[in-house]
């Protein structure tokens, strides 16, 4: 995750602080279906993004507090072949 900071510092000019944060975290995603769980093969879409970002900056000791809400939007679909019956009249 990058993050980007600008603030006016006590000198009245902009600063710009850059940083590269390592993200990783593992979540267990418990299938709709208990009876099809997913397995190796199947095709997977996944779309981050920054939902939120909360911070808190206390003057007095130049601490800086700052958390970030990431949404993950997955989408798990398995291709499969079925016949199909053409040309039946009922």
């Amino acid at each position: 995750m990058q993050k980007q900071v600008f603030y006016v510092g006590t000198d009245n000019l902009v600063h710009h602080l850059s940083e590269l944060l390592p993200f990783s975290e593992m979540v267990e995603v418990t299938p709709i279906n208990p009876n099809r769980p997913v397995v190796e093969g199947m095709q997977q879409q996944d779309h981050s993004y920054v939902e939120n970002v909360v911070w808190e900056f206390d003057p007095t000791t130049g601490s800086f507090m700052e958390k970030v809400i990431v949404r993950i939007d997955v989408k798990v679909t398995q291709h499969e072949q079925i016949r199909v019956a053409t040309g039946v009249v009922a």
